[in-house]
């Protein structure tokens, strides 16, 4: 199972048997997935996170000459009555999430990927563009029975994700995971969470 956080950037831990794996601990949020993309704060250029960014996604919009928006869920409504400078915004965001998506799907082959919204919740129709972008990227064979759920709250929410790794007992913050995810919980415990950090 993936677990992905979308609220203040995306990174990554990974567990399994109940124990937090530090040797797989990183930043999904940063793989290059454009060459020449936008500058990224981490000093790279075209990272994941910058290039399906909510910031981003807003600016697209507005470059296309409309009126600038304040919110996602503004963008949201115009793309659902079929504005075409919201649809071209949402399809260029969605299609770098998706890469992304696919990217991890092929590394870590889950059944299923849990994905707590964030600063994306009111937004959904993003989410969905990216789960199309994914299938049609990711390896078949890992992709196909591969179930993707969305849920409108984070971790973040409920624990200080700054110093979540920092937490001794391993049970108590597996314990915290249960209960936000609650379903799909599966015994091999491989979540790899974003924006833990």
């Amino acid at each position: 199972m993936l677990f992905l956080d979308m609220e203040n950037g995306i990174g990554a831990v990974q567990y399994a048997g109940g124990v937090i794996q530090s040797s797989t601990l990183g930043e999904i949020g940063h793989p290059t997935v454009e060459r020449d993309g936008l500058p990224c704060f981490c000093g790279n250029r075209g990272c994941l996170e910058a290039m399906c960014s909510p910031k981003r996604l807003l600016s697209l919009y507005e470059s296309t000459g409309e009126e600038p928006l304040t919110s996602l869920t503004e963008i949201e409504k115009l793309y659902q009555s079929g504005n075409n400078a919201a649809v071209f915004a949402m399809q260029e965001c969605a299609t770098y999430l998706g890469i992304g998506l696919a990217n991890l799907v092929n590394l870590f082959n889950p059944s299923v990927i849990v994905v707590n919204t964030g600063d994306f919740k009111e937004c959904p129709s993003l989410l969905t563009l990216a789960e199309e972008e994914l299938r049609k990227r990711a390896y078949l064979s890992l992709s196909k029975h591969l179930t993707i759920e969305t849920r409108a709250h984070t971790l973040s929410s409920i624990l200080d994700h700054r110093n979540a790794i920092l937490i001794s007992n391993r049970h108590d913050l597996l314990t915290v995971i249960r209960h936000t995810i609650k379903s799909h919980w599966d015994n091999s415990l491989r979540i790899l969470s974003c924006s833990l950090l």
